[in-house]
């Protein structure tokens, strides 16, 4: 099963698995859109750690999250050292690094 970001749906601005991952899983998004931050967070924390979600936050998960800190790092969002952190936690995990325009 493929839960990784295609490059049609990356490129449509999609970073989430495919709403057929959730159902398969037996996972409701509810109302949220399915590549909704919470959703994914959610979604990942009520599975057991296997290389299917290590896919989810390498390939879907990280690079989202990149795009979210880079934007936000000319501003003073409220959520901008959360997400940073979120961010370097996942990098960490799967072993990536996304070099964001806040690096020196």
């Amino acid at each position: 099963m493929d839960t990784s970001c295609s490059e049609r749906s990356t490129a449509e601005g999609y970073y989430g698995p495919a709403p057929e991952h959730y159902r398969s899983s037996g996972f409701a998004a509810g109302d949220d859109l399915p590549d909704h931050l919470c959703v994914i967070l959610r979604f990942l924390a009520s599975r057991e750690p296997k290389e299917v979600e290590r896919e989810l936050v390498s390939d879907c998960l990280v690079p989202a999250l990149g795009k979210m800190v880079a934007g936000f790092a000319e501003s003073t969002h409220p959520y901008w050292g959360a997400l940073k952190a979120l961010l370097l936690l996942l990098e960490e995990e799967v072993g990536e690094r996304v070099h964001t325009q806040t690096e020196g």
